[in-house]
């Protein structure tokens, strides 16, 4: 299928007015979503006509007088129908974050499992030396609207938190409205023969290459071959080109990669590499 695209955010509501200490806007459209500064005048005999054109291709029945200035914000046209001006209700926009979010954490590719476990929120910074740096490396990807280093790749052994910053990450972006995706290398691999298989690849490619936050955990862990090699090498070198937010977990040491991919890996302008101390947590856990 093809990769879907993300709901717009509405834009900002106008102020409201609050009550008492409570600074969020109140909702004083009714639940509609939307309202009339001032009453429209009557409907011109050409307004009528527009409306009646624009209410029969919405579907819609009903008196143009009566619904012009409610369809006029639905349909987004200009926002004045004769004196009267229609503006967007602070619960709409509340709404349309609310649907954002929810679609960028089902498309995030975040397991089931590890949307509780693995957040911002259950890091512990004193787990290692380095485990502070990555946690503030990874918010400082979401966070910062342009990251002066919008790369970042953790080194470590299998256990060091590799997994939990990556996830976390991902689902604190997609939190915030931001379109993030999560994969590991093994699950991509298996995914890019898939839509090789289903003549889809194209799409696929080019949405890794352009989604605003990639995280691919484990690199250098899946089985690849000269087209694995080929297409993971396009996507990052497009994304490294265009300086898209990329989040990387590896086992092994970047020396070990293919001399290109090193070689972009080795750019310290635009790649963070942070080395993930200590042992494996989970069997730490498990002696426990």
């Amino acid at each position: 299928p093809p990769v879907p695209t993300p709901p717009s955010i509405p834009p900002s509501p106008p102020p409201s007015p609050a009550s008492g200490n409570d600074e969020r806007p109140l909702c004083v459209c009714g639940g509609i979503g939307f309202l009339a500064r001032t009453k429209p005048n009557p409907l011109t005999p050409q307004e009528r006509a527009r409306w009646e054109s624009l209410l029969a291709q919405a579907g819609e029945r009903g008196d143009p007088e009566a619904t012009a200035w409610r369809y006029w914000a639905w349909l987004r046209l200009t926002p004045r129908v004769s004196t009267g001006e229609v503006v967007e209700c602070a619960c709409s926009a509340e709404r349309g974050l609310a649907q954002r979010m929810s679609w960028c954490l089902r498309q995030s590719g975040l397991p089931a499992s590890v949307m509780g476990r693995h957040t911002w929120a259950t890091w512990d910074p004193r787990r290692s030396n380095t485990a502070s740096a990555a946690l503030d490396a990874c918010r400082g990807l979401v966070e910062q609207e342009a990251p002066e280093r919008p790369w970042l790749v953790l080194e470590g052994v299998p256990g060091t938190g590799k997994t939990h910053l990556a996830c976390a990450t991902v689902g604190a972006a997609a939190l915030s409205g931001t379109h993030a995706v999560y994969w590991t290398a093994p699950d991509l691999v298996t995914e890019l023969y898939a839509r090789l298989d289903a003549r889809s690849l194209p799409e696929l490619e080019h949405h890794l290459k352009t989604v605003p936050l990639l995280a691919i955990d484990d690199l250098g862990a899946e089985h690849s071959t000269s087209f694995v090699a080929d297409v993971l090498h396009s996507v990052l070198d497009a994304r490294y080109l265009d300086l898209r937010r990329t989040i990387i977990t590896v086992n092994l040491g970047v020396p070990a990669f293919p001399a290109r991919l090193a070689s972009r890996l080795g750019d310290v302008m635009v790649v963070r590499v942070l080395r993930l101390e200590g042992g494996d947590a989970r069997l730490e856990v498990r002696r426990a």
